[in-house]
This record gives structure tokens, C-alpha cells and sequence, in this order.
């Protein structure tokens, strides 16, 4: 129906449309779904068929896309400064085990969790 104003009008009261971000379980990307009944959805990227775990961001359609935008810049910036960590400590031969000997634990003195003493 055209209200008087020449605008569309709904029958009873409509709720407004709830956007919300989630995270894909099996290829990580972060994306916007509607909120439905139903709390599962399914990734638009792998097609994969999930229920939600967390809720990152919820609201209209325009906040949950910049939301999902930042967060995956943040995840992406994340993951590579891991990569070229991991790939800067095997360039060095360091395989992360034994740390510890560099910190300055050596075997015998152990820890006894009591904060020294």
C-alpha cells in the first residue's frame, strides 16, 4: 500500500532487519549474516553449514560491514606478522624449543611456583 506521503507502508508493525558479524569455523573469514530464528548459517565463501559460536558485531547492515572489514584486516595483519615471525626463526635455525635455557632457567633450579624466596 502508498501511505499519504507517497511512501510504502506494511501491514502491522515490521521489525527492523538485524545484521550480525560471525566467523567461519572452517576458513576463518569473517562475514555478515541476517539474524534469523535459527542461530546456524552458512559461510558464503566455503558453503559450509555452521551454527553460530560467537557474534562479533551486531546491527544494521552498514555497521556489520565495516565491523567485518576491520576484523578481517586485524586477522589478516595478525596471521602475516605470524608467518614472518616463523619464517624469520627457522631462517635462524630456532625451532622454538629450549627458550627457556635463554631466559635464564636451567635445569636443577626448577619452579617451584613460589615466586622465589
Amino acid at each position: 500500500h502508498i501511505g499519504p506521503e507517497g511512501q510504502r507502508q506494511e501491514h502491522g508493525s515490521t521489525m527492523p532487519q538485524v545484521f550480525r558479524v560471525v566467523r567461519c569455523f572452517s576458513c576463518d573469514a569473517f562475514q555478515v549474516d541476517q539474524k534469523k530464528k535459527v542461530n546456524k548459517f552458512s559461510c558464503k565463501i566455503c558453503n559450509e553449514k555452521q551454527s553460530v559460536r560467537k557474534v562479533y558485531c551486531e546491527g544494521t547492515g552498514k555497521e556489520c560491514r565495516v565491523a567485518s572489514q576491520h576484523l578481517s584486516v586485524a586477522a589478516a595483519t595478525i596471521n602475516n606478522a605470524a608467518a614472518q615471525e616463523a619464517a624469520a626463526a627457522a631462517a635462524d635455525g630456532d625451532d622454538g624449543v629450549g627458550d627457556w635455557d635463554d631466559r635464564g632457567w636451567e635445569e636443577g633450579e626448577g619452579d617451584d611456583g613460589g615466586g622465589g624466596g
